[in-house]
């Protein structure tokens, strides 16, 4: 992950990033079992940059939570 994704997710402000896609489905591994796994593409409003947050919610808690970068194909699509 690049050296400005690294500093925009340090300081993750959620009003300064738009939620430009999402995708849901089952959670697959073993300890999150009977959740739900929520991925969502976010840009930031100001540079353009593009990540994924990963997150696993069951019984309505979240039990799981990441950032990844961004495939160059979702950054072409969404990108700046």
């Amino acid at each position: 992950m690049s050296k400005e994704i690294r500093e925009l997710l340090k300081r993750f402000n959620p009003e300064e990033w738009e939620k430009v896609s999402e995708w849901r489905e089952t959670a697959t591994g073993r300890a999150y079992r009977g959740g739900e796994s929520i991925q969502e593409i976010l840009k930031h409003k100001k540079t353009g940059v593009v990540v994924i947050r990963h997150k696993i919610i069951r019984e309505g808690k979240v039990q799981h939570y990441h950032f990844k970068p961004a495939s160059p194909e979702v950054v072409a699509q969404y990108g700046k």
